[in-house]
């Protein structure tokens, strides 16, 4: 069974980017409106649970192995796919960062499920469906 929202957490030099905690708090929302709970996971060699804790996470994941150290969107995915496939989330979350670009749609395709990307905002309807708003400049434009 899905249950809760899974949060990529980027980090450069050991701190987490903004971006990602930004993303953890928009979770804590969707997480207290589904009434589900909020997973961070994090790839590298610090310990930020503490403070992704004061964000909104109720559990911290630390990815950690010598491939890892350096980022790699294969593997960076491939982590992501191993997570989602042990904690089995119903909507995952990650920063619009360059990383994220690189590897999230990947893992959405291994993951063989939708992708929304550069999202202001994200709503829950009628507690199962979610509608997301895309800034009118990244969207694309269809032939007329």
């Amino acid at each position: 069974m899905t249950q809760g929202i899974l949060v990529f957490i980027e980090e450069r030099q050991g701190t987490v980017k903004k971006s990602s905690l930004e993303a953890l708090c928009a979770a804590r929302g969707l997480a207290d409106t589904l009434k589900e709970p909020v997973t961070a996971l994090y790839i590298g060699s610090a310990d930020p649970s503490a403070q992704l804790g004061q964000h909104g996470a109720d559990r911290v994941i630390l990815a950690r192995h010598d491939l890892l150290a350096a980022y790699s969107a294969e593997a960076f995915a491939s982590t992501l796919v191993e997570i989602c496939g042990r904690v089995s989330p119903r909507i995952v979350l990650g920063a619009a960062t360059a990383m994220g670009r690189d590897f999230l749609p990947r893992a959405a395709a291994r993951l063989r499920t939708g992708l929304a990307q550069d999202c202001t905002e994200v709503r829950i309807v009628e507690g199962t469906v979610w509608s997301v708003c895309v800034p009118f400049t990244q969207a694309r434009r269809l032939p007329v």
